[in-house]
């Protein structure tokens, strides 16, 4: 079976075009589907008779955060921490801060990941990064658009996509460009719908919190939604569709 899996992570990578770390996310995703929907915790059920690898705690700290499990991940991530696995679970762990609202923890994730060799990693940071500013800023709607416009400055997205997304916030894009530049991606459907469901989090984002448009937020959460199965957006669109509907709260 393990064997089976890194042969099946690697014709996703191959094929999808997106990156070695999102497709093993993507795909890791896909695998553990029926332990997202929370019917059997597998892993609570082996722990006792059988040794826990790392590969199983990651597997597992992926499906808690999809089941909404966050500080269960939050224990399992921490521990992975000091495994081999600690690179490969780097993104997914900064995200789970970001799930428990730990923003300033989640900013210190993303900062290192953001000097990642692996140049999706860097720029999927990097958006977080602008993300984060916008998400707990404290002053002027007018001081956010300066202080991301600077803070973008010098970012490069290693793909169209990510480059659209990093050009929203610095106030120079669009959300028709950053879905434009999905649709040009020669990648697989599933790499698509993947895709379009990270950039709907974060095009989202800049709509609800920067150019304060809540029904534009909200609508662009709930249309992607549905391409958000394999995603690791996918509770953090879940929780946005939930609070953008609200009058005056914030995710």
């Amino acid at each position: 079976m393990k064997n089976t899996h890194k042969s099946r992570f690697k014709q996703f990578a191959q094929a999808s075009g997106i990156g070695h770390m999102r497709s093993r996310l993507c795909l890791s995703l896909m695998l553990i589907g029926p332990l997202c929907m929370g019917a059997t915790n597998a892993f609570s059920q082996a722990q006792s008779s059988v040794q826990i690898t790392p590969q199983i705690s990651y597997t597992q700290a992926l499906a808690d955060d999809a089941g909404g499990r966050h500080e269960q991940a939050r224990k399992l991530f921490d521990a992975l921490s000091s495994t081999e696995l600690k690179t490969d679970t780097a993104v997914p762990s900064a995200v789970n801060l970001v799930l428990l609202e730990r923003y300033a923890d989640a900013r210190k994730a993303f900062d290192g990941i953001a000097s990642s060799a692996t140049p999706r990693d860097a720029a999927y940071a990097q958006v977080w990064q602008l993300w984060l500013s916008a998400r707990t800023w404290q002053g002027k709607p007018n001081e956010l658009r300066k202080h991301l416009k600077q803070q973008a400055r010098g970012m490069q997205g290693k793909d169209a996509v990510h480059q659209a997304l990093i050009d929203l916030y610095a106030g120079k894009g669009s959300t028709e460009k950053v879905f434009a530049a999905i649709e040009s991606m020669p990648v697989t459907d599933v790499a698509r719908r993947d895709l379009r469901a990270e950039s709907a989090f974060f095009a989202g984002g800049f709509a609800q919190y920067v150019a304060a448009d809540k029904a534009a937020a909200l609508q662009l959460y709930q249309r992607e939604y549905p391409n958000s199965s394999v995603s690791i957006e996918r509770p953090l669109i879940e929780r946005a569709i939930k609070t953008a509907a609200r009058r005056d709260q914030r995710l």
